[in-house]
């Protein structure tokens, strides 16, 4: 059976860019679909580069309605790790429809995407070298699920105290420690409680105090201390011991 050829009419480019809600950095290799808004017919896609940037070519001048990360129609490497998500809405039927200027290329804004495995949990976190008075360079053993590969960007990524990003003394707002009885406290986000990071996974992280926490203006970290640990969005408040 012949059905034809269905003409649209010609439009133009879009681009735009997807964020990881957990890191807030480019969401790779993650695929972009762009439907007609009103018969859901699929009239392009593309994959997201190393920034999470995409752009689309040759879109219909009647809009299109965008979905991300699909679960079925998707190409990218990168699909499952994330929830399928559209511009605008939680479905096709309530997603927002882009519009397409005939002849020239338009800015989608940024778009974020959640995980799929869920939050980060902590489900521990042990302590050594502890003492009274000035501990030596305590290190804590953090363990859980879904920290990622990677520690998080230092946000905010302008550090006002207690040395640089690249010197792990200060992350900001998604990695600190803040100990209750000593240091810098809540709202401060851990500044001037530095800290080096010497290995972190999935499942575990190991984090050195370092020179930092202990500026003469501050004691150090004892047995009885009550401290919150935060990674990315897992948060842990207990006792040092």
């Amino acid at each position: 059976m012949d059905l034809g050829i269905l003409q649209l009419a010609a439009g133009g480019d879009t681009s735009g860019t997807l964020l990881d809600a957990r890191s807030s950095t480019g969401a790779v290799s993650v695929s972009v679909l762009a439907f007609t808004p009103a018969t859901g017919l699929l009239v392009n896609q593309a994959c997201t580069d190393s920034n999470g940037h995409f752009t689309l070519f040759n879109l219909p001048a009647t809009g299109v309605k965008l979905e991300f990360a699909p679960t079925k129609v998707g190409t990218c490497g990168n699909d499952p790790a994330y929830q399928t998500q559209w511009f605008g809405g939680s479905s096709y039927a309530t997603a927002s429809t882009v519009p397409i200027t005939p002849g020239s290329g338009g800015t989608i804004a940024t778009t974020t995407l959640a995980d799929s495995t869920g939050a980060q949990v902590i489900s521990s976190i042990t302590f050594t070298n502890l003492g009274s008075g000035k501990a030596i360079a305590p290190t804590i053993t953090i363990n859980g699920t879904n920290f990622g590969k990677t520690a998080p960007a230092p946000d905010p990524a302008t550090v006002t105290a207690c040395g640089s990003p690249s010197s792990g003394f200060d992350y900001g707002k998604k990695l600190y420690f803040n100990d209750w009885a000593a240091g810098w406290q809540a709202g401060h986000i851990g500044d001037c409680i530095g800290f080096v990071i010497n290995s972190w996974s999935k499942t575990q992280i190991v984090l050195a105090l370092g020179d930092s926490y202990f500026d003469p203006q501050y004691t150090g970290l004892q047995s009885g201390d009550q401290y919150t640990m935060v990674i990315k969005k897992g948060t842990f408040t207990g006792t040092a011991s």
